[in-house]
């Protein structure tokens, strides 16, 4: 009975093993268009502000078509057009998502949690919060190592007067 326990266990540890090992890991970098607002209450507010977002990711396969990414990137966010001028918020994040595959077209979504590394031009008496948590919903097409993404994001924490960060991202990924 001994053997035959300590036999399964074995084998148990080889299967962990080998699936672990042979888990699909891709890693790769990303940069593209952002266009963001902030919004009180679901309302925009001021116009769109233009900037970009650049990072790094990894994404491993859990299942043939389902993958799990992390990863690093800096976005600047913000509003334009106030009475006093420009908002701008920079940040520096880990998005944690899921996205589903079929072939080489994938929807994504997710959270993450962005550490703000400045501001300026702020119009209001407080600071903006240090941290913002998003959410996200994409979709893309992967072409030989390169892909083409759509996400938009949501602002989840109140940052600064009831304001919430809002963004549309266009952009590439190279996968290594």
């Amino acid at each position: 009975m001994k053997k035959a326990i300590l036999t399964l266990g074995l084998i148990l540890a080889c299967v962990i093993n080998t699936t672990l090992v042979a888990q699909d890991k891709k890693v790769g970098i990303r940069a593209g268009y952002q266009s963001s607002f902030l919004s009180d209450d679901g309302n925009k507010v001021g116009s769109s502000k233009s900037g970009f977002y650049v990072g790094a990711y990894r994404d491993t396969k859990v299942f043939p078509f389902l993958h799990f990414s992390t990863g690093i990137e800096y976005s600047q966010l913000g509003t334009s057009s106030l009475d006093n001028g420009d908002y701008a918020l920079n940040y520096v994040g880990i998005p944690l998502g899921i996205k589903a595959q079929v072939g080489p077209v994938f929807a994504s979504a997710g959270s993450g949690f962005n550490i703000k590394v400045d501001e300026s031009g702020n119009p209001y008496s407080n600071n903006a919060k240090w941290y913002d948590i998003p959410a996200y919903v994409g979709a893309g097409v992967n072409i030989l190592f390169v892909t083409v993404e759509a996400k938009q994001v949501w602002g989840l924490t109140n940052i600064n007067n009831g304001l919430n960060n809002n963004s549309f991202q266009l952009g590439l990924s190279m996968r290594f």
